[in-house]
């Protein structure tokens, strides 16, 4: 963040190096003035100190072919890490991920819901180098203010 601009320190969301993105920012009792500023301060510091370096780091290790797609990347990455078997496939995870979006298996809790362990490092590794939406229920909540 910029010097002096009066926020707490983020916390460090981030699996071998790589930030999980987006940042997980608690905007509570802020003004819509407060919260523009606070997303123009968070633009300025990832340009200035994250966003060449942390882009580097996260293709070279979790999209080193340069998909196109994330999520074909993150097959990709699973594979290449021996995280989950090459018959897991881009179809398979769509379908874990569509059933977790959409709630329909019963009685399970997030961790539960795909075929890979979401506790493991090298698995948060693939998943925050391809930006996945995953990382959501994993990130720590910044308070900017205290």
């Amino acid at each position: 963040m910029p010097n002096g601009a009066g926020y707490t320190k983020p916390p460090q969301n981030q699996s071998n190096g790589v930030y999980f993105a987006p940042i997980c920012v608690s905007s509570e009792g802020l003004s819509d003035a407060q919260s523009r500023k606070l997303d123009e301060d968070i633009d300025e510091c990832k340009d200035l100190h994250v966003s060449a370096i942390d882009l580097g780091h996260q293709t070279q290790l979790g999209n080193p072919e340069f998909y196109g797609d994330p999520e074909v990347a993150l097959i990709d990455c699973l594979h290449r890490g021996n995280l989950m078997p090459k018959d897991y496939t881009i179809n398979k995870y769509w379908l874990q991920f569509e059933a977790y979006m959409n709630g329909t298996k019963a009685g399970s809790v997030p961790d539960d819901w795909f075929s890979f362990d979401l506790n493991d490092s090298a698995m948060l590794t693939c998943l925050a180098s391809d930006k996945s939406p995953l990382l959501q229920t994993r990130l720590e909540a910044w308070k900017p203010f205290g």
